[in-house]
């Protein structure tokens, strides 16, 4: 894409002709070693000896014949994921490993260039904006005022402390301000309010009228009035004028107020005569001013929009209180601009749809004709089509930049660009060129008016669309702009080129709306398979990990749907079941993965690796832990034989696989070949740019450490990765942390702060489809409701958890389900079916986890001592805990231990567990047991039956903690 946009600054010929077999002479000539000089050089090398034409390489990797061109011409920007994967075996390089790696090498290369030629001056369009304004009708003269009055401010004004304030502040300090503004924005309404409450100087305030109030007569006339001092006729000469009214002024200084100064900008004279006032007198002056003025010593105020708040009140006055969000919107489209506000709310009043009005404000008549006679009928042609260019773009743009002036008088012809920007700054309408942007409305109404001339508007886009590539580098703009001018194809390879960029930008959801249009307009066009499958396949990849998954899913099953070649096929069902995995359709994934697998060739290596990993991923959800280690080590071994060839593309694959074979540790409870595992999937993450997947297992250190009982470490790692989560907008992420950070929340014994977490966390899983995390969440709400005694709203919830995941997700988290609805069941009474829930969890395949099957094993044992069967309950509990199943299995067997000594009768017993299980909560921070250990205390000297040791143990709520005879059950 890069090299498209060198093309349309250099007036390249982008035409392709199909690619001959066999080599020139000049080819023959090149070596391994790396005489290529380019990227594209290489590749056609590299095409030609495998006697491929650019049409025949295009459908082995799934590009147009075009694209191949401009890859070989190097006009578009090589995507090392696709070469790796497509482009090496299509070349078969697999056996060539120094051949490929310096193939990958001058493709890294590529990207990395980013240079600017000129652009070849195009013939200045015969119209453009100014020829669209008609000519403005002549002014009717303007109404005499009496000149002694300063303007009463307008029923409607809104009061503006904290500008008028600043206006006081620089007058007071400077002596002479000029407030300019656009049209419309209450310069006169601000600079008058300040002259009402001036003091003890008089005022002098002059409205300026064109033609009436304007000469030099009339201002040193109305000037010597307020000063009391009388002129001959005919008046003496100009210097000895102002010498008397400097005597006069030394001896009564005043503030002089000039309302509409622009209309003396151009009068030497006059300009001259203030000019003395500020440098030779006492006399403070005020100007209001749609323009910049010539003249020296004078402060500038440029006032815009009304604020928020103001803005606000001044429509409740004017209208009537509007909905919430048309009223921003109004607030947001005018710019706050008082005049505007005005103007939009008296058709309001009478709209049948408001909504719409507000939308399409640049095109109502009131607001179009205040615009075209306020501000744009004055502009010169040149100065208009720079304004123009300015309506383009979406952002605030550097005018200055040497680029974007190039790229501009190539586009319209020569222009000097200083002097056009010199004119819009004194007609205010931009103020730091910099960071030029338009008053809203402004913008949406020159853009308007390009419609007419779609061939101008879509040569500026194509100037904004190459600014924003070769300049920002900004991926977003650059593609949206490109699709503007009409320009599919480009806007595409510029979109697909630079995924994982606006991934970790955050601009995943609007580019992702970029490449639904995109598509839009293809299928329209009748583009070709290729194209569309590389939008469908951008846009699976931009939604993938965000709360828009089921559309990545759909995007992804429209991609498959074409029809490809193996490897082309692979690669989209790859992404996939990616996809499926993140919302728990297991089946699907490792089938799908199965099948393409099958069906590749075995020099497709990387794609084989990578489905290897995915396939891994699958196993664990399945608790399949043997069939998960094995596929990890053989997508380690296969990803191994690429290693030196397509570096960041392996690391992708070994960082998926170590991730899970850390977590197939951690859920063994083999912590310290865990975090091994996670930190080296975590620096693979990181060197393939998967910083999603580098988050992913960050967490799980995280839950590692809160197994141990590392609650702050773990609260660290929590707030570390939820912030990186956050800003890559990764929801399947962020809804984890917030389910672990609920645990935390917990486990400190805050169960309102947990479900509320949990309820976050759930909102945002819901969204997603994902279905086993959501049911995950909800049975940690149903613990927690059980911890604070809301039984009913715990037991309904968990019995539909285990009735809707009955069918999917991993196997092992349904022993969770039925561990809690049995804790549930002996809080309440019914031990029968708890013993037989508890039961059923322990026989689940696939529940290797031993800090689990203890947590059960202790719950069975508490049920058969409710009912009586110490015997039983002791041989069950007979093993002491190993220290790496963490403080919450610890806690658990120390009251456990101290139930059965209760049974027993034995009280120092169960006094010496209700100790220890209070120093550990001291050392471990698992609030939680603080009342439980205290409970079990109390029980030493008070003993209650055997059937409230459930509640003792899982009911934390004060209301719930008597455990007196006859008030446990």
């Amino acid at each position: 894409m890069q090299g498209d946009s060198r093309a349309l600054l250099a007036g390249f010929d982008i035409s392709c002709q199909p690619g001959a077999k066999g080599l020139d002479a000049r080819e023959r000539g090149f070596r391994v070693s790396g005489d290529f000089p380019s990227f594209g050089h290489a590749l056609k090398y590299l095409r030609r000896r495998a006697r491929l034409t650019q049409r025949e390489l295009g459908l082995e990797v799934g590009y147009s014949e075009a694209q191949i061109c401009r890859l070989e011409q190097n006009r578009r920007l090589p995507d090392p994921v696709t070469l790796a994967a497509l482009f090496l075996p299509a070349l078969g390089l697999e056996r060539e490993q120094a051949l490929a790696a310096r193939f990958l090498e001058l493709a890294a290369e590529a990207r990395g260039e980013r240079r600017a030629a000129s652009h070849p001056a195009r013939p200045a369009p015969e119209r453009g904006l100014a020829a669209h304004l008609a000519p403005a009708p002549p002014a009717a003269p303007a109404e005499v005022r009496e000149l002694d009055a300063v303007p009463a401010a307008p029923r409607y004004a809104v009061p503006r402390a904290g500008v008028l304030a600043e206006l006081r502040e620089r007058l007071d300090s400077d002596g002479a301000v000029a407030v300019l503004g656009l049209p419309g924005m209450g310069k006169t309404t601000l600079a008058a309010a300040l002259a009402r409450g001036h003091g003890p100087e008089p005022v002098c305030w002059l409205t300026l009228s064109a033609g009436l109030t304007t000469s030099i007569d009339s201002l040193l006339g109305r000037l010597g009035r307020a000063l009391g001092v009388e002129e001959p006729s005919p008046p003496p000469p100009l210097e000895a004028r102002l010498e008397r009214f400097a005597t006069a002024l030394a001896a009564r200084p005043l503030l002089l107020c000039l309302d509409g100064a622009q209309l003396i900008r151009d009068d030497t004279t006059v300009l001259r005569v203030l000019g003395h006032l500020i440098e030779a007198t006492p006399a403070r002056l005020l100007l209001t001013s749609r323009e910049q003025l010539p003249l020296p010593g004078l402060a500038v105020l440029r006032l815009g929009g009304l604020e928020p708040s103001e803005a606000r009140t001044l429509v409740d006055r004017l209208g009537g209180p509007l909905p919430a969000g048309l009223a921003e919107r109004l607030i947001a489209r005018t710019g706050g601009s008082p005049m505007l506000l005005r103007l939009s709310l008296a058709r309001l009043r009478t709209a049948p749809n408001p909504t719409e009005l507000v939308e399409h404000l640049e095109t109502q008549p009131e607001v179009a004709a205040y615009l075209l006679d306020t501000t744009l009928r004055q502009l010169r042609e040149p100065a208009a089509g720079l304004l123009a260019l300015l309506a383009i773009y979406r952002q605030p743009v550097d005018l200055h930049d040497e680029t974007l002036v190039d790229l501009y008088q190539a586009s319209e012809g020569p222009c000097d660009l200083l002097e056009d920007l010199a004119e819009l700054q004194r007609h205010q309408l931009v103020d730091h060129p910099a960071q030029a942007r338009l008053h809203p409305l402004v913008r949406d109404h020159v853009y308007a008016r390009l419609v007419g001339d779609v061939a101008r508007r879509r040569r500026l886009h194509q100037v904004a669309a190459t600014w924003y590539e070769l300049v920002r580098e900004d991926a977003l703009e650059a593609g949206w702009h490109f699709s503007q001018a009409g320009e599919v194809a480009q806007a595409t390879e510029v979109l697909i080129g630079q995924v994982r960029a606006l991934v970790r930008a955050g601009q995943a959801l609007p580019a992702a709306d970029l490449a639904g249009a995109l598509l839009r307009r293809a299928r329209r066009a009748g583009a070709g398979p290729d194209l569309v499958r590389q939008l469908l396949q951008a846009q699976g990849d931009l939604l993938v990990n965000t709360v828009r998954a089921g559309e990545a899913e759909s995007a992804y099953r429209q991609a498959l749907a074409l029809g490809a070649s193996p490897a082309l096929h692979a690669q989209v069902a790859w992404r996939l079941a990616e996809n499926l995995l993140q919302r728990a359709q297991v089946g699907e994934a490792l089938s799908l993965c199965l099948q393409a697998s099958a069906a590749l060739d075995p020099s497709d290596t990387l794609l084989l690796a990578q489905l290897a990993a995915t396939e891994c991923r699958a196993h664990l959800m399945l608790s399949a832990y043997d069939d998960a280690v094995r596929r990890g080590e053989q997508a380690l071994d296969l990803a191994a034989r690429l290693r030196a060839v397509a570096p960041r593309s392996v690391a992708g694959v070994r960082a998926r696989a170590l991730a899970v074979l850390g977590i197939v540790a951690r859920l063994h409870r083999r912590y310290d070949a865990a975090l091994d595992h996670l930190r080296r999937a975590i620096a693979a993450a990181r060197e393939a740019e998967l910083h999603e997947l580098a988050n992913r297992c960050l967490f799980n250190i995280g839950a590692l450490r809160f197994e141990q009982g590392q609650m702050e470490a773990a609260l660290d790692v929590y707030a570390e990765v939820l912030a990186e989560m956050r800003a890559l907008g990764d929801s399947f992420g962020v809804a984890r942390v917030l389910h672990a950070l609920s645990q935390v929340q917990r486990n400190r014994g805050d169960a309102e702060a947990s479900i509320a977490l949990l309820d976050e966390a759930c909102a945002i899983k819901r969204q997603l489809g994902d279905a086993q995390g959501l049911a995950v969440s909800e049975n940690s709400k149903a613990m927690a409701l059980l911890s604070i005694g809301r039984m009913a709203e715990a037991r309904a919830l968990s019995e539909r958890i285990l009735v809707e995941t009955a069918d999917i997700g991993e196997r092992w988290f349904r022993s969770h389900f039925l561990d809690t609805l049995a804790m549930i069941d002996l809080v309440t009474g019914d031990v029968g079916r708890a013993r037989t829930l508890l039961r059923d969890a322990l026989a689940l395949p696939g529940l290797t986890d031993p800090r689990i099957r203890a947590l059960i094993a202790m719950h069975l044992a508490l049920a058969e001592l409710v009912e009586g069967s110490v015997e039983l309950a002791e041989a069950l509990l007979r093993e002491d805990v190993p220290a790496e199943h963490g403080p919450e299995v610890a806690l658990d067997h120390r009251f456990l231990a101290g139930a059965l000594a209760l049974a027993r009768g034995d009280v120092a017993a169960v006094r010496d567990a209700a100790r220890a299980m209070a120093d550990q909560v001291a050392s471990s921070g698992f609030a939680l047991y603080a009342p439980v250990a205290a409970g079990l205390e109390a029980a030493a000297s008070d003993p209650p039956p055997l059937s409230a040791l459930p509640r003792v143990l899982w009911v934390i709520s004060e209301a719930t903690l008597d455990r007196r005879p006859g008030r446990g059950g």
